[in-house]
C-alpha cells in the first residue's frame, strides 16, 4: 500500500529500524519507491541505492554524470547483552542516547518481525540514597521489563542480540496541527522526502541529464560507514545530503549557540564536524530556493559529523551541498518537527535536482 504526506512519515516512523537491524525500514522503502524508479539494490551494509535513468537534453549515455541524494534510514534504540534468571533484560546503548530519558520509557524489543512490549525500570527513586539521587542511573543499572518471570520464559520472545527501540506513537499536536512527534523522526523524514521526490519526477515525467541515485543508508546513529560504502558504490559527480539538525530552539539557550530553529524552513549548511559543502553549489541551492519561494534558514556554527564527511571520502571528495530538516530531542523518545519545514525540504530538492549543474 503506498502512502503520501504525513501518512508517509507515520508509517515510517512506526517501523522497527534500530541501527543494524533495518529489514522492516527496508522493505517498507522498497515498497513505497518501486513505481517510481528504474532499479534499486541492497548492498551488504544493508544499504538500499536505487537509481532513476536520466534521458533529459545532454545527457550522455555512454558516460553519464551520477548524482547521489543520500540520507539514513536506522534509528537510536539498545542491544539486549544479558538475560536475568527473573526474566530482566540488560541492555547496552545503541547510538547517541543520553540515559536520563529512558526510565519508564515503552520499548518494543525484538528484531522488527517479533517484537514485545517492554518497559526501562531502575531502582526507585524512593529506594535511592541521597548519593544515588545526586548521580545519574547509568543505562547499565537499568533493565527492560517484559513482563517474564523467568529468564526461559523471556527466551520465547527475545534472547541477548535482540534489540530495542522507543514505543512512540506518530502525531500532529498544537495550533492547526503544525508540529508532529514521533520516534526516528531525524531519519524518516529524509527517506519521506526523498520518496516523494522520486514519485514527484515520475509523476511530471522530469527528464534529468544525469542519472539520479539514492541512497537509504544504515547503522548513521553508530558510525556513518555505511554511507561511504553507498558512495564508493555509485561514484557519484555530485552529491545532496538530506539529514537532521539538531534545533535548539528552547528558553534559556543563548541565540548565539543554537544551529537552526523549526519553523524556518530548510537548514542549509556550510560546514559541519567533517565536511565542507562545495561553495557555489550552495548558493545556488540557496538562490533556487529563492526563485521558488522556498523558506530556507542558515545552520549556525559547525555542527558535528554528519553523512557528508562519510560520503565525500567514499566518493573521493565529490562536491556535495546539505539540505537540512531542523528537528528537536534528537537521539530520545520523542523527536518533534514542524510540518512546513518537511514540506520546504521536499519541494527544494525537487526544485533542484532539475537545475544541478556540472
Amino acid at each position: 500500500m503506498k502512502y503520501y504526506g504525513l501518512e508517509l512519515i507515520e508509517q515510517l516512523c512506526r517501523e522497527f529500524g534500530p541501527s543494524g537491524c533495518c529489514d522492516p525500514v527496508r522493505e517498507a522503502l522498497v515498497e513505497q519507491i518501486t513505481d517510481a524508479i528504474d532499479d534499486y539494490f541492497v548492498d551488504r551494509v544493508g544499504n538500499v541505492v536505487a537509481k532513476v535513468c536520466g534521458s533529459g537534453e545532454g545527457y550522455n549515455a555512454k558516460n553519464p554524470k551520477k548524482v547521489l541524494v543520500c540520507t539514513g534510514m536506522d534509528e537510536v534504540g539498545m542491544i539486549i547483552n544479558r538475560v536475568s534468571d527473573k526474566g530482566h533484560l540488560k541492555f547496552s546503548l545503541v547510538g547517541d542516547i543520553d540515559a536520563r530519558c529512558l526510565g519508564g520509557k515503552s520499548l518494543l524489543v525484538g528484531d522488527g518481525n517479533r517484537a514485545v512490549k517492554g518497559i526501562v525500570a531502575s531502582k526507585a527513586i524512593h529506594l535511592q540514597s541521597p548519593e544515588e539521587r545526586r548521580k545519574l542511573t547509568p543505562a547499565r543499572k537499568m533493565y527492560i521489563d517484559i513482563g517474564a518471570e523467568s529468564a526461559d520464559e523471556a527466551k520465547e520472545y527475545v534472547d541477548v542480540g535482540s534489540m530495542a527501540t522507543f514505543d512512540t506513537p506518530f502525531e500532529c499536536f498544537g495550533e492547526q496541527k503544525a508540529f508532529m512527534r514521533a520516534k526516528a523522526l531525524e531519519s524518516r523524514l529524509g527517506c519521506a522526502a526523498i520518496i516523494e521526490l522520486l514519485r514527484m519526477l515520475k509523476s511530471g515525467r522530469v527528464k534529468l541529464p544525469y542519472d539520479l541515485y539514492v541512497a537509504f543508508t544504515d547503522c548513521s546513529q553508530l558510525t556513518f560507514s555505511a554511507a561511504r560504502v553507498a558512495a564508493a558504490r555509485v561514484k557519484p559527480d555530485f552529491a545532496m545530503i538530506v539529514e537532521a539538525r539538531e534545533a535548539l530552539d528552547y528558553p534559556g539557550v543563548a541565540e548565539s549557540t543554537r544551529l537552526c530553529a523549526l519553523g524556518q524552513g530548510v537548514a542549509i549548511a556550510f560546514a559541519d564536524g567533517c565536511a565542507i559543502y562545495h561553495k557555489e553549489h550552495t548558493a545556488e541551492l540557496r538562490a533556487c530556493a529563492q526563485k521558488n519561494g522556498i523558506a530556507v534558514q542558515a545552520v549556525c556554527g559547525t555542527p558535528r559529523a554528519q553523512l557528508g564527511g562519510s560520503v565525500q571520502q567514499g566518493a573521493h571528495g565529490v562536491r556535495m551541498v546539505s539540505l537540512g530538516y531542523p528537528v528537536r530531542n534528537l537521539h530520545t523518545p520523542v523527536q518533534v518537527a514542524k510540518v512546513s519545514d518537511y514540506y520546504a525540504v521536499r519541494d527544494l530538492l525537487f526544485s533542484y535536482v532539475k537545475e544541478i549543474k556540472e
